[in-house]
């Protein structure tokens, strides 16, 4: 029975990490210990993946509806939302929570920054190019006009045509394919569904930029120097006022 009992438990957790959305992370008996009660505090919030949408799930299990702001919005100020589990293909890590702080809209700041950069980072790496990118594109969010509706968008301030539009490209991108997958597994989030606005939230403004920077067939260089030629070319282009300097002078202090 023991046996049985476990390659039973071994088959479902494959197909959780295949469908994700097909379980409730919170249901009766999971995330619990040896007495059955759960091993969460009772105030956490908790999320189910329903309809394209993150949707809070209430304690007895049933859903407790979308928000107006989008299917990323949280519902309320405190805890966290559960990453899943999976074989991560592209890095070697996993996130096991998000913030909630980070899918706020117009959040800003470095430390709101750096818990972003943390999540992105475990699923693909680049965090330390993503950070700069950050700080010399937005002040991490503090300048003026990073959540202006039109033109480049958010902390990573991403251009709707040439910037956001191909982080949907998988026709010309076929790795992004792997990558939304991942995202979607890991955050429960269907790129598919993000828009233009979404980039308002830290998270989402990140992952943009990040899936973004896996379309360009040249590798992140490690030194400062390099990596601010790069975002030269590859980022803010010739079209952009920023400057190799300007990078680097902004991410040496």
């Amino acid at each position: 029975d023991r046996i049985r009992t476990d390659e039973f438990s071994r088959r479902r957790n494959v197909l959780k990490r295949q469908f994700p959305d097909m379980f409730d992370p919170f249901e009766e008996g999971e995330g619990t210990g040896i007495s059955g009660e759960p091993t969460v505090p009772s105030d956490t919030p908790r999320f189910r993946f329903e309809g394209g949408k993150l949707v809070p799930v209430s304690p007895d299990g049933a859903s407790g509806g979308g928000s107006s702001e989008g299917p990323f919005s949280p519902t309320d100020s405190s805890g966290e939302i559960s990453g899943g589990e999976g074989v991560d293909e592209l890095r070697g890590g996993t996130p096991s929570t998000v913030p909630k702080t980070i899918l706020v809209p117009k959040a800003s700041g470095e430390s709101t920054v750096d818990e972003t950069v943390a999540v992105v980072d475990q699923l693909f790496g680049g965090g330390e190019f993503l950070k700069r990118v950050a700080k010399v594109e937005s002040d991490f969010g503090v300048t003026k006009g990073t959540f202006r509706k039109s033109g480049d968008r958010g902390i990573w301030q991403l251009n709707q045509k040439t910037g956001f539009k191909e982080t949907k490209n998988v026709k010309s991108h076929p790795r992004l394919k792997q990558a939304h997958a991942k995202i979607r597994e890991e955050l429960g989030i269907d790129w598919n569904e993000v828009s233009f606005e979404d980039l308002e939230k830290p998270l989402i403004s990140a992952l943009a930029a990040r899936l973004f920077l896996l379309t360009i067939p040249e590798k992140i260089p490690d030194t400062l120097k390099g990596q601010a030629a790069y975002w030269k070319k590859h980022y803010n282009t010739v079209k952009g006022k920023g400057t190799t300097r300007e990078f680097i002078e902004v991410n040496s202090s």
